[in-house]
């Protein structure tokens, strides 16, 4: 982070796990009404995403759950935000394009393949 910082430089993270809660503030509703689910086990805990946003880091891109989901962070001092990718394998198939800008623009475009028709051999 100190060195894209210094050098002026966005830095992106990918990584298979979530930083952020994909559930955007709703893990503790879903453990009480579904109990401990697969989204529940695998929700991180804050801390992570705090000290990842108090480290500098901007932008981070998970996968592992394969749903489309945003999450956001913003402290005193910076923000992080968390972009669950979809997948093509998982119902509906999705990916991502993502269109640099300028120094302070970057757009994240979700392609939903969900129009399209599918084999009934599968």
């Amino acid at each position: 982070v100190e060195r894209s910082q210094k050098e002026n430089k966005l830095l992106i993270a990918f990584s298979h796990y979530p930083m952020l809660d994909f559930l955007n503030g709703t893990v503790e509703d879903e453990q009480k009404l579904l109990g401990n689910t697969f989204f529940v086990r695998r929700s991180p805990h804050p801390d992570v995403g705090r000290i990842l946003t108090d480290s500098g880091l901007k932008l981070h891109f998970s996968g592992h759950l394969h749903i489309n989901s945003t999450a956001q962070l913003t402290t005193d001092s910076s923000f992080l935000i968390n972009v669950q990718v979809p997948s093509l394998v998982a119902y509906p198939p999705a990916f991502k394009v993502i269109e640099f800008g300028n120094e302070t623009m970057l757009r994240i475009e979700t392609v939903c393949l969900d129009s399209h028709a599918t084999d009934p051999i599968l």
